[in-house]
């Protein structure tokens, strides 16, 4: 596991090994969860170096999410080694077992929403998107299929409205309001394996970005169905992640160099660290 500091150019290995073909999560708090070498959910504090085996174990080759909670803490949805989503709340040491069937190879993703609750979108074991919302124990299945090993995306606008993206069974982008079980097929392909990220912008604006089925990072506005080859290749089977500061959105991705880099649509800026990645992983971004 390593972290990078793009404002100087920072990084750090961590020592902490991650297990082959999974990603990490990172917090707004800077908190990250992963999945160690033993397939167990670990934590790490980059703030103070603190490191915790939760001793829960994992289904290989899925990836956690981590969110920071309005009212303090946060808490984390993943696929447990059973195939279930499970919530795991490090603050307290709670463990929930929802007992809603995962599709293997595939992580949860999850948002902090109004009232200081979350709510976690997944592909279940149908094929289906599914999301939970813990406060109530709701579940929904919405009945739209999702690509084989392909997971979604969440995010919540200003007003606390969540909006997932996902890759389709058409392998297309698309992306669905909870609130009004709005859904929408941009028409854009993906690649296979792939899985979007999702940021809000403020107000209910919010931004994507993909690997498209040319292997190249793009972006995607739906508040004006813009769109945007960034003609900048990425690592086959690998995702982007992104994130907002100040109004302008910022992506971190594998480039097909196996480098980390990073893109800023502001000014078309692009980097490349020069830091290699492991095959098939995927970097993370904090949730503005």
């Amino acid at each position: 596991l390593l972290y990078y500091t793009p404002v100087n150019a920072g990084h750090r290995d961590t020592s902490l090994g991650v297990a082959a073909t999974t990603s990490p999560s990172m917090a707004a708090t800077g908190e990250v969860a992963f999945q160690g070498t033993n397939n167990h959910l670990w934590l790490y504090d980059p703030g103070t170096g603190g490191k915790r085996d939760t001793g829960l174990g994992m289904a290989g080759g899925t990836s956690p999410a981590i969110v920071s909670l309005a009212g303090g803490g946060y808490e984390i949805a993943f696929q447990a080694n059973t195939n279930i989503l499970w919530l795991n709340n490090p603050s307290t040491g709670t463990s929930v077992n929802t007992g809603l069937g995962m599709k293997s190879l595939t992580s949860p993703a999850i948002v902090a929403v109004a009232g200081g609750s979350y709510e976690v979108a997944f592909q279940a074991n149908n094929d289906h998107l599914w999301y939970y919302t813990p406060s109530n124990a709701g579940q929904r299945d919405t009945g739209l299929g999702m690509a084989p090993g392909g997971s979604p995306a969440i995010t919540a606008t200003s007003g606390g409205s969540p909006e997932i993206a996902f890759e389709a069974n058409n392998y297309h982008l698309w992306y669905y309001t909870p609130s009004n079980a709005g859904q929408r097929d941009t028409g854009l392909g993906m690649d296979a394996d792939t899985s979007p990220a999702i940021v809000s912008m403020g107000g209910s604006s919010y931004e994507i970005a993909f690997q498209a089925n040319n292997y190249h990072l793009w972006l995607y506005t739906p508040s004006n169905a813009g769109q945007r080859d960034t003609g900048l290749g990425m690592d086959a089977a690998t995702s982007p992640a992104i994130t907002a500061s100040s109004g302008s959105v910022e992506a971190a991705f594998q480039a097909n160099n196996g480098n980390l880099w990073i893109y800023t649509p502001a000014n078309a800026g692009q980097r490349d660290t020069g830091l290699g990645m492991d095959a098939a992983s995927s970097p993370a971004l904090p949730a503005p």
